[in-house]
């Protein structure tokens, strides 16, 4: 016999469409085994469905346990257009467990026709956006709505675009006196300007430097401050970028070629994400084609391709700023992503 995970109560068997789900005469849940969730309620409830494209948070240990193995529940959180729901999922055989109504609220959430449209949009991509990653080669989330404005990387994208244009109106300043402005190694070993480890971050070399930063700064940062919130994302966002510059430094010992960019702080945000968020797909171009892979295999491939770069003694780019900062932002992101135990959420606004 199966009980109940939120009152202990006996479960009584009941046929629903054709198939044997558990009910709970006291709380009024149900417990649906694994695969049964589609058939039950539609499409939209399978767990592949939202896990890919609404999951906005990774799972944390539910309160539950699992009437069929009793091995402890995940509790997936979806947020979407204000509204806040929580799914618990037997992380072993992979049933789930409803709360009463949970099932048609998860349903209607799903099917919110704009956003339910601009999802499936997404998921087949389109002629413009296979067009522009065609012609810059960036890649594009597939689907992961952020469920508060990202004013950080609002701020930030000003600031930084700001400063560039401020860098074309006085570059013979800047020539003349880059040495307070931009990281040099050779200053910062012996002793110098050690400021510009964190000013360099702030300047870049021409328009595509920045473009390429920019756009690698808004398509995973939103997520990760809509995740980890302003203190947090600002402390990465600057730790990383300064991690970056320091492991440039280790590699660069003594050298007199200035560094700029925000290229380590940008690394940072992107080791987050693949902690955050390693299911969540992107859209990637190999040369011509266009593929939809998941985030820690894009990131994965990412970091291969810094280190083969470092391996060859590719020119030109601060490569150990890139991994020095990806790698500050992953040891971030799990140190404060902590486990903890929570209730199912009913729908609500948040």
């Amino acid at each position: 016999m199966r009980f109940c995970p939120r009152c202990s109560f006996p479960l009584t068997p009941f046929t629903h469409n054709g198939e044997e789900l558990d009910h709970c005469k006291r709380c009024e849940g149900t417990f649906v085994d694994h695969g049964l969730a589609a058939e039950q309620f539609g499409p939209e409830a399978h767990p592949d469905f939202w896990k890919q494209d609404y999951v906005t948070k990774l799972p944390v240990a539910s309160s539950l346990r699992c009437p069929r193995c009793n091995q402890q529940m995940d509790a997936y959180e979806l947020a979407l257009n204000g509204k806040a729901l929580e799914i618990d999922e037997c992380g072993k055989c992979h049933s789930m467990w409803f709360d009463s109504d949970e099932a048609t609220h998860l349903r209607d959430l799903m099917k919110d026709s704009a956003l339910h449209a601009e999802a499936m949009t997404a998921r087949k991509g389109t002629i413009k956006s296979y067009i522009f990653q065609l012609l810059t080669q960036f890649p594009l989330e597939v689907w992961n709505p952020v469920r508060h404005r990202p004013w950080m990387v609002y701020t930030l994208l000003a600031t930084v675009l700001g400063i560039f244009l401020w860098q074309t109106q006085f570059e013979a300043f800047i020539i003349e006196h880059y040495r307070l402005i931009l990281m040099v190694p050779a200053d910062i070993a012996a002793g110098e300007n050690l400021w510009t480890v964190l000013t360099a971050g702030f300047l870049h070399a021409s328009w595509i430097h920045l473009l390429g930063n920019m756009w690698m700064l808004w398509i995973f940062g939103d997520n990760v401050e809509d995740q980890l919130r302003k203190q947090h994302f600002a402390f990465l966002y600057l730790g990383a970028l300064v991690a970056g510059n320091i492991a440039h430094l280790v590699s660069a010992w003594g050298s007199e070629v200035p560094l700029l960019g925000a290229s380590g702080a940008i690394s940072g945000l992107m080791g987050a994400y693949l902690v955050l968020f390693p299911k969540v797909k992107v859209w990637a171009m190999i040369v011509v084609i266009r593929v939809k892979i998941s985030a820690i295999w894009y990131l994965g491939l990412w970091v291969g391709l810094q280190v083969l770069m470092v391996y060859l003694e590719a020119g030109g780019v601060a490569w150990f700023a890139h991994l020095g900062g990806f790698v500050f932002g992953v040891l971030y992101a799990l140190a404060i992503r902590k486990p903890v135990q929570r209730s199912v959420l009913t729908a609500k606004e948040v």
